[in-house]
């Protein structure tokens, strides 16, 4: 399994605080145009790491990528249901950078 290291900004975690959900924010080439993206991690701790909401971290794990459900409404009102791949870290380890860019740890 390939180790990877993200960054980004803790949006919340689940399951008492072992799972962690941070967003990755990146530029991304598209039609010969750059624009900004973010891109959605699944952080699974073997313990819970103590981290706030808002926090800047950096989190390290072993990649895995799975193909999920993703219901939202259209422009109509009209819930549609896509098809997405999910991004995990499994068997993570967590170094907080900053909380809100101002503490830096």
């Amino acid at each position: 399994m390939a180790y990877l290291e993200i960054s980004g900004k803790v949006m919340g975690t689940r399951w008492d605080g072992k799972i962690v959900i941070v967003k990755e924010t990146y530029t991304a080439k598209f039609k010969g145009e750059e624009t900004q993206r973010n891109r959605i991690w699944t952080c699974w701790f073997d313990s819970t790491p103590q981290v706030a909401e808002g926090a800047i971290v950096s989190v390290g794990g072993d990649l895995d990528t799975r193909i999920g459900d993703w219901t939202k409404k259209d422009q109509a009102g009209t819930e549609v249901t896509k098809q997405i791949v999910e991004h995990h870290l499994n068997n993570a380890t967590l170094r907080v950078k900053s909380f809100d860019d101002e503490i830096t740890f």
